[in-house]
């Protein structure tokens, strides 16, 4: 043990000896750029992956795209849309996990094997617009460290990174931005999906009651002691066929979105002796906006009634009809109009004119890596808004 510590205080010697070393070196370096004013006004972001996990869902994995246009250095435009890869690649949270298909919507009657009904739900998509407009913009020198080289070496059990690293005056530029944007966004939602109350049902306008495996018609008059289960009297629509899934719909979300971001803006590159082009261009960018939203939920679809049955089944009809669950305040489904996001995105600045790949460097390049976070309470089903995003994408920069 004793041994251990000595070796490990010897490389903390050393490399605190080698940092002095570094300092006293003299390193020879022309600035080639430092401007943080001198970046691209058009930014084009591709998602390769990209992934959502919120209360309502559990997790989606999709692909996405945005832009970003700076009109002037104070007005800013900026649009994005992620959805999921295809119909068969979901939402987790609705995946049969005895495949590899989704749970499939069909319902059957009871009655007539030839009637059934696919419920239209569409994949998750979010597409949304905005403007912001700069009203503080200011600069300063700053110390930068660059790295010039680095190497691992290791000894024994340890691991050691020998970096050569010199430091430079860079210009560093913070803006402060106001946005307002409009967003809108399709989910699936499945009432009884991670539901706390497994015996809760929803009534619609007419008083029909929907539990997670049946209906109970209101205008049905049904024997006693049958049909029952949990102690209430309803229909089991389609519950002995091995496809029925429960209820699902699609909730649409229109959203206003008022807020503030703040960017960090470095755009530096300096050729330095024996190592070449060395720097640092970026773009840190942090956001918080309050949302306003208007939900739709899509009805459910479903047989009608059919009051005159006798028999098991008899009393579903044999017509389609859309039932709206807005019926009484305990028993409808709830929704919430308000939320907020707070959000971080970083990724490299290209150079504002095309250089040729051959001559590319780390400085220089034409394409960069990029990644964007985001934690918020989206409006919508209510206790079902709170998600986590996060994606990695493509920034490819240009200047017109």
């Amino acid at each position: 043990m004793k041994k251990q510590i000595f070796t490990l205080l010897a490389f903390m010697s050393i490399g605190i000896w080698t940092m002095a070393q570094q300092n006293e070196n003299s390193i020879s370096y022309k600035e080639v750029l430092n401007d943080p004013y001198h970046i691209p006004n058009v930014e084009l972001k591709i998602s390769p992956v990209w992934m959502n996990m919120s209360l309502m869902n559990l997790m989606s994995i999709g692909w996405g795209i945005g832009t970003d246009i700076s009109i002037t250095q104070k007005i800013k435009l900026d649009a994005n849309f992620n959805t999921t890869y295809t119909d068969k690649f979901f939402h987790f949270g609705y995946m049969n996990l005895n495949s590899s298909d989704i749970v499939n919507y069909d319902y059957t009657h009871k009655n007539y094997s030839n009637l059934d009904i696919t419920q239209d739900v569409n994949k998750y998509y979010s597409v949304d617009a905005g403007i912001s407009i700069v009203f503080n913009d200011k600069d300063r020198i700053s110390k930068d460290r660059v790295i010039l080289s680095a190497q691992q070496s290791r000894y024994g059990n340890v691991n050691v990174i020998n970096s050569e690293v010199t430091y430079v005056d860079s210009k560093i530029r913070r803006r402060w931005l106001a946005r307002v944007g409009f967003q809108r966004s399709n989910d699936i939602y499945n009432p009884w999906y991670m539901a706390s109350d497994i015996d809760m049902y929803l009534t619609d306008d007419e008083g029909n009651n929907f539990f997670d495996d049946g209906i109970q018609y209101v205008d049905v008059d049904y024997p006693e002691d049958e049909y029952s289960v949990n102690g209430k009297e309803y229909t089991l629509a389609g519950d002995e066929y091995e496809y029925y899934e429960g209820w699902v719909t699609n909730v649409t979300t229109n959203i206003i979105s008022v807020g503030v971001s703040r960017e960090i803006i470095r755009n530096f590159i300096i050729d330095v002796e024996n190592y070449g082009k060395r720097g640092n261009r970026r773009i840190n960018r942090v956001y918080f906006d309050v949302l306003f939203g208007d939900v739709n939920v899509d009805p459910f679809v479903f047989f009608d009634s059919n009051p005159s049955g006798l028999e098991s089944g008899t009393e579903m009809g044999t017509q389609v009809r859309e039932y709206r669950l807005q019926g009484d305040e305990e028993h409808n489904i709830q929704t919430n109009n308000f939320g907020f996001r707070v959000g971080f995105e970083s990724h490299g600045i290209s150079p504002t004119k095309l250089i040729p790949w051959a001559e590319q460097d780390e400085a220089t390049k034409a394409v960069n890596f990029g990644y964007k976070t985001e934690l918020g309470l989206n409006p919508g089903i209510k206790g079902k808004g709170l998600y986590f995003s996060l994606g990695i994408y493509l920034a490819l920069n240009g200047k017109i």
